[in-house]
């Protein structure tokens, strides 16, 4: 049996290599009822059409001294159709009342036939009483397993070299979903569809994020032909599947500026934010450890959480989120920092009052400091100015005036990150200033 199958295959491959062509405008015409084409096969020179009851007739283009054939399996054993009749006008035969479940062609007295295979869609109708709905035994965290009472039959035919083949119903379910909105930094509930297939009876696609019945709205097929469907609907599934969008913000930076996560300077407060597809997304949970020995410095059972690096460094950030059930998991998100090493730099000179905005406040050029106080002294050493916040500085003023130009003095003491101590003195020369005319500042 499997010697003479290779050998139909061998015929039918060799066969198709040889060249043909029809006559005439049109090679098939299907009368008298709905019908759709549904695959072509080029190879084998096959078009598959469904139909929505019985047609009336089939014209097939041919000449007078051609014959019309059908096939059921394999067209090695079709059979002759005797009633077929030849219209001279039409150049074509005439197939009267044709079964579907066959494929119809017209054997040429040379070349190749093409083949014309029906299915009644109205004799395998979709036909189901009831739904259920439960995540997929095997993979609960990312599919979910539909169960159908009733019949999805198959929508099958042959090739005329006799391979089976089904035509997919495509069918068409809907379900709530949770869909992300980055606008409102939150999941929005959405209506959405999907096409799905039916093995056996079940029908498995990717689970939605959210707690949801799913709704059998039917086939590809009911749709094409605009038939009216009763859509069927399962109880309301618990959602399994995870989706969470972590975030993480440097505190005093502007949000809309991309972060440099391997420059970071202490002392550097991140803000960790996570927001998960809620109630599937049930337990969130921040962990920090230093990368150099896997010290953890933050195990944080909780949506949202602070941390403080005050040590330079490389930092590992990671965020677990289990379900309800605690069956799923998501731990994909990790990021790593660096805090760098500390510096610091003093200018020795400024200009308040004389172009504003530029070079008129006295500041310190420094990165991961986290402990830092400096004080400026007249030349009689009276203390006039004095701040604690490396990013802060002084403007010139002294008991709401620019001071006069000249020479002051400044005294600081810093430690960074790394466990360096600072401590510089120095002078600071004021080349210009507006100290005659300036309006008086309130008083400090």
């Amino acid at each position: 049996m499997r010697i003479f199958n290779s050998f139909k295959k061998l015929i039918f491959a060799s066969i198709l290599l040889l060249p043909w062509q029809w006559g005439g405008a049109q090679s098939f015409r299907i009368e008298g009822v709905q019908h759709q084409l549904a695959e072509s096969n080029a190879p084998e020179r096959l078009d598959v059409y469904v139909l929505m009851g019985r047609a009336e007739r089939l014209v097939l283009a041919g000449a007078a001294t051609a014959s019309a054939w059908r096939y059921s399996k394999d067209a090695l054993q079709a059979e002759p159709l005797p009633s077929a009749v030849y219209n001279a006008d039409l150049g074509a035969w005439l197939i009267n009342q044709p079964e579907a479940g066959y494929g119809y062609f017209i054997r040429p007295t040379e070349g190749l036939p093409r083949y014309y295979y029906l299915i009644d869609y109205a004799a395998t109708p979709l036909e189901i009483t009831s739904l259920s709905a439960e995540p997929h035994p095997s993979d609960p965290c990312s599919r979910i397993r539909l169960s159908a009472q009733g019949s999805i039959p198959m929508l099958t035919y042959h090739t005329p070299s006799g391979v089976p083949h089904t035509l997919a119903r495509e069918l068409s379910l809907r379900y709530d979903q949770f869909v992300w909105d980055e606008a409102s930094r939150s999941y929005q509930r959405e209506q959405q569809r999907s096409i799905a297939e039916a093995q056996d009876n079940h029908i498995e696609l990717e689970a939605s994020l959210a707690d949801t019945p799913y709704t059998l709205e039917g086939d590809k097929w009911i749709k094409s032909f605009g038939l009216n469907y009763r859509p069927i609907t399962s109880s309301v599934v618990e959602g399994y599947r995870l989706a969470v969008r972590p975030y993480i913000e440097v505190e005093g930076q502007d949000g809309g500026k991309e972060v440099d996560w391997e420059n970071l300077s202490a002392p550097a407060t991140l803000r960790l934010a996570a927001i998960g597809n809620e109630p599937a997304a049930a337990k969130y949970q921040w962990r920090i450890e230093r990368m150099e020995d896997n010290a953890p410095l933050l195990n944080y059972t909780g949506a949202e959480a602070t941390y403080t690096f005050n040590q330079s460094g490389r930092y590992r950030i990671r965020l677990d989120v289990s379900n309800r059930s605690g069956t799923c998991f998501d731990n994909s998100f990790e990021q790593v920092v660096r805090i760098t090493e500390s510096s610091l730099e003093v200018p020795n000179a400024f200009s308040p009052g004389s172009s504003p905005g530029i070079n008129d406040v006295f500041k310190v050029f420094a990165r991961s400091l986290v402990r830092f106080d400096a004080r400026i002294f007249s030349s009689s050493g009276q203390e006039i100015y004095r701040w604690g916040d490396p990013n802060g500085g002084w403007d010139g003023h002294y008991r709401g005036r620019i001071v006069p130009s000249g020479v002051y003095y400044y005294v600081i003491t810093a430690e960074g990150s790394d466990g360096v101590k600072y401590n510089r003195k120095g002078s600071i020369s004021i080349l210009k200033s507006d100290f005659d005319g300036s309006e008086p500042k309130p008083q400090r």
